[in-house]
């Protein structure tokens, strides 16, 4: 697949001349920074009315998991300026097939979403979690980029379409998180949204029971990547069609 250097050239260039992209990618940057200052001060001010530091896990899994989100919306808004300038088409007629094409570039922006999870995440520098859990919810959440990708590009007509896609799909990140909150095993209910998963391994990381992480980790990278094969094919679908 000699071409696909070609593709990350492109995916660079188209990267740098869209504020909307490159403002996804530094936010997460400045909430982790945020959060590193900010969390602390407001936990000694607030200590007689609240405990605010019996809720670090939330804002730091929140954080770590932005990486893979980012990501995926990145590659979402690339996939749609190529489905409307007909790229996509294009590339379904050359020796790179359009699943090689896609499958290349997810696996591409959800290993990048590695290494930045466990970054942001000890930016933040709320939670202290050892550096093999932490891996391996971030490989847990690899499917999130993906996922995220198709959502949009899968759902969306056109790039402003796109954006309310985007702000509606928040629920995927924020609903799980929400499980915190909840009494297990109730909070299972939730995991009928695939995002759930590696957050509930990262919860679980922390809180136990350790059982619980190894079965997250394995669902984590079953049932998330299932529903990214039927959100493909509706892609593939919509785009070959126009």
């Amino acid at each position: 697949m000699s071409d696909l250097p070609a593709v990350v050239r492109a995916d660079a260039k188209r990267l740098t001349r869209d504020p909307f992209l490159l403002f996804m990618i530094g936010y997460p940057w400045l909430l982790a920074l945020a959060l590193r200052h900010l969390l602390p001060w407001l936990n000694q001010h607030l200590a007689d009315r609240l405990t605010l530091s019996d809720y670090y896990p939330v804002a730091a899994c929140l954080v770590a998991l932005l990486a893979p989100n980012v990501m995926g919306i990145v590659l979402g808004f690339q996939l749609l300026e190529e489905k409307d300038e007909g790229s996509l088409v294009a590339v379904a007629v050359t020796p790179v097939s359009l699943d090689q094409y896609f499958l290349y570039r997810a696996t591409l922006y959800a290993l990048v979403s590695v290494p930045l999870v466990v970054v942001l995440h000890e930016l933040a520098g709320v939670v202290a979690l050892p550096p093999g859990q932490l891996a391996l919810v971030a490989l847990a959440a690899t499917p999130i980029a993906p996922l995220s990708a198709l959502i949009i590009a899968g759902f969306a007509g056109n790039q402003v379409e796109g954006f309310a896609v985007m702000k509606g799909s928040g629920f995927l990140l924020m609903g799980p998180l929400a499980s915190f909150f909840i009494v297990h095993p109730w909070d299972l209910l939730v995991g009928i949204l695939p995002t759930y998963w590696p957050i509930k391994a990262y919860f679980a990381a922390i809180q136990g029971p350790p059982a619980m992480f190894w079965v997250s980790l394995v669902v984590s990278l079953v049932y998330p990547l299932a529903c990214v094969v039927l959100l493909y094919r509706l892609f593939r679908r919509r785009a070959m069609t126009g």
